[in-house]
């Protein structure tokens, strides 16, 4: 279910990310601040082909999306692959400073851990994530 504290929540990181690439890494970076640095999310995350997923927080991201508060912009890599980037809209950027001072206060390690992890490659978000919430990749093979 979709709280509204998981949506200020998420609003506060991405607004201190400016830009988050791809869908796996929102996934990754919302673990590892749930699991590892005990920022109380509710999106209950489970095994998934790239390791820890949330569907509770695709569909945040979804509502998010189409609330006007957050844009999902598609960049096609040399590989071919398409990569989903999300930023804040105009709207977003305000809910954002409207609860910054708030989300602070009560969760002074979340700006930083942000940061921290906007800095990191996705294989390291991936392994951490899996490391702090003990939530395994599915092995492609057996998935079949």
């Amino acid at each position: 279910m979709i709280t509204a504290d998981d949506i200020v929540l998420l609003i506060n990181f991405i607004g201190n990310c400016k830009k988050v690439e791809g869908r796996t890494r929102i996934q990754k970076d919302i673990c590892i601040l749930k699991y590892e640095d005990k920022i109380p999310f509710n999106f209950d995350f489970a095994s998934n082909y790239y390791g820890p997923y949330s569907h509770s927080l695709s569909e945040t991201i979804d509502v998010l999306i189409a609330a006007d508060l957050l844009t999902e912009n598609i960049t096609t890599l040399k590989t071919g692959f398409k990569r989903y980037d999300y930023k804040l809209t105009k709207a977003g950027q305000k809910m954002y400073a409207a609860n910054k001072n708030l989300i602070e206060h009560d969760f002074p390690v979340l700006k930083s851990k942000a940061l921290k992890l906007c800095t990191l490659t996705i294989a390291d978000v991936t392994t951490r994530a899996k490391n702090c919430s003990g939530i395994p990749s599915l092995d492609r093979k057996k998935a079949k």
